[in-house]
């Protein structure tokens, strides 16, 4: 809409010009325009790019974020393999545990229940008490659901897929 504004201001000012004498002020005035236009498309621009930038920034770092691990206990012995990691949010092994089961989650899929009992957590408590988990445990369940290994944390990605792979 504006640069119809400043040709239509361009032609006035022509038949102006034409018709009388030069006015410097009408000149300055249409330069002005094509000025302001200018950094117009550009700051458009610049401001295009800065939001599409953003926006794909967000969608690269929600792709790449791992999915988050089931807290839901009741999958154990639901017809699959399940292994249950007992989370500590102080323990520095707790996020490299989490960051092993998502590997071996993309390996595996969905024939795995990976699952995480939050150590403290009040729903957990039973759970805990009832296979005597301590925090870092990792318990593997057989699809009836009774625990046939438990280990320390750190447990590689790899150890998961030979355990359920049959390798």
């Amino acid at each position: 809409m504006n640069v119809k504004l400043v040709k239509v201001l361009k032609k006035a000012i022509r038949v102006t010009l034409k018709s009388s004498s030069i006015n410097l002020e009408c000149l300055c005035l249409i330069s002005g325009f094509k000025d302001l236009i200018s950094r117009m498309k550009i700051l458009k621009n610049k401001f295009l790019w800065v939001t599409l930038s953003i926006v794909a920034l967000i969608v690269i770092s929600l792709s790449i974020m791992p999915k988050s691990i089931d807290m839901d206990l009741d999958k154990v012995g639901n017809g699959q393999n399940s292994v249950v990691f007992i989370y500590d949010p102080g323990l520095v092994v707790s996020n490299q545990q989490a960051t092993e089961i998502n590997k071996a989650r993309d390996v595996l899929g969905e024939t795995v229940n990976f699952l995480i009992a939050k150590d403290g957590d009040p729903t957990t408590d039973n759970f805990r008490r009832r296979f005597q988990a301590r925090s870092a445990d990792v318990l593997f369940f057989n699809p009836d659901g009774e625990l046939i290994d438990r280990q320390v944390a750190l447990v590689t990605a790899d150890t998961f897929v030979r355990k359920f792979s049959g390798k």
